[in-house]
């Protein structure tokens, strides 16, 4: 097996520290603490929770609810329904016909997939059940007091997009009533999730235990990577994929992935052949990705690329650099904030995409 998976977790094996984090979640976890877990895409944070599910006790069911995508309460209601069903029918052989009978209920239904036989609830197009409606699910995960569940629901943010329903009140009410229930709030929109926990109106306000999670220590992914090559690639070479991937976990995982494949293959020449096939293979996207994006905002990007971060914007160097008004930087860079093509770090600017910023300076 290729031990720098790119997508989903696998094993403690191929999972790089996060032990201070692992450590507090899990302590969270077992002391009824719900969690408020904040951190830009793509730096580990699924897994980061996965791996937490693997360190508890058998008497915790898990159960991983992802909001991406979903814009209404409808969608809300599907994903929340169908992950915590898909957990229930594996505690008795009754639980199926219990969770027919409370989709029943509101004019609703369940079926099982047919590849691997998860259950999937099925609404008609214009039905439109009350958050509440989700009470009789909540109360089949207490009839089983001998577990606790641990509820981790991802993208938490996207409740403030929905148009009607009151999720996070909801949410609150069932906290406080489910007593073998513990949460985890996970978001990768900091400012809406700052939204949610830290403003004094809504429902959450300093109910949650903040974690903010950021990148991993270089000194404890180099030996990670080295042993994992098995002792074949040099610390230089290490130093250089950090360095080219900004230390970034999705990109720094995708790169060894593809310098382990080469290597095994037999193929493997350098570090900047590895380069060139990474930029190669995701060439159609950016291109594609350069007929949407604005002249303006296009030029912009170029600019940033070339300094790889930028402090002030506005500053004189830059606007002189850039070669654009300091107006035009701001709303640009408003709006490719806002589209998650740019990030901002503690004042700083990046292009948010790692392997975009390196085809970008391939232009310059």
């Amino acid at each position: 097996m290729n031990p720098f998976p790119i997508v989903g977790y696998h094993d403690s094996e191929y999972f790089c520290d996060r032990e201070q984090e692992t450590k507090d979640l899990v302590s969270a976890i077992k002391n009824n603490r719900p969690v408020n877990l904040t951190s830009i895409r793509r730096i580990g944070k699924s897994a980061l929770i996965k791996h937490v599910f693997h360190q508890l006790p058998k008497t915790y069911r898990s159960i991983f609810i992802d909001l991406e995508g979903t814009d209404t309460k409808q969608g809300f209601i599907k994903k929340f329904t169908n992950e915590i069903s898909r957990q229930l029918i594996t505690l008795n052989k009754g639980m199926l016909k219990k969770l027919l009978d409370w989709a029943a209920g509101f004019g609703a239904s369940i079926s099982l997939d047919s590849l691997d036989g998860s259950p999937k609830l099925e609404l008609s197009h214009n039905q439109s059940p009350a958050i509440e409606t989700l009470d009789g699910l909540m109360r089949l995960m207490q009839e089983h007091p001998k577990y606790t569940f641990v509820l981790a629901i991802d993208e938490f943010q996207e409740v403030t997009k929905y148009d009607t329903a009151n999720v996070e009140g909801w949410v609150r009410a069932k906290m406080q009533e489910f007593q073998n229930v513990r949460f985890i709030f996970c978001g990768s929109e900091q400012t809406l999730m700052q939204t949610i926990f830290d403003n004094p109106s809504k429902p959450f306000y300093q109910i949650t235990q903040p974690m903010h999670l950021g990148y991993i220590e270089p000194e404890k992914y180099k030996p990670f990577i080295h042993d994992h090559f098995g002792g074949k690639v040099s610390q230089d070479d290490i130093l250089e994929i950090l360095a080219w991937c900004r230390n970034y976990t999705y990109y720094v995982q995708y790169f060894c992935n593809h310098l382990f494949s080469l290597r095994e293959s037999g193929e493997y020449t350098s570090l900047e052949q590895v380069k060139r096939l990474i930029l190669e293979s995701h060439k159609h996207h950016f291109l594609a990705q350069r007929k949407l994006i604005t002249p303006i905002h296009w030029k912009l990007l170029k600019a940033i690329a070339a300094h790889q971060e930028i402090k002030n914007i506005t500053s004189k160097n830059f606007v002189q650099r850039s070669g654009m008004a300091a107006t035009s930087i701001r709303r640009s860079v408003q709006v490719l904030l806002e589209k998650d093509v740019l990030m901002e770090e503690n004042g700083v600017i990046k292009i948010y995409n790692v392997f975009f910023q390196r085809y970008l300076e391939t232009l310059i």
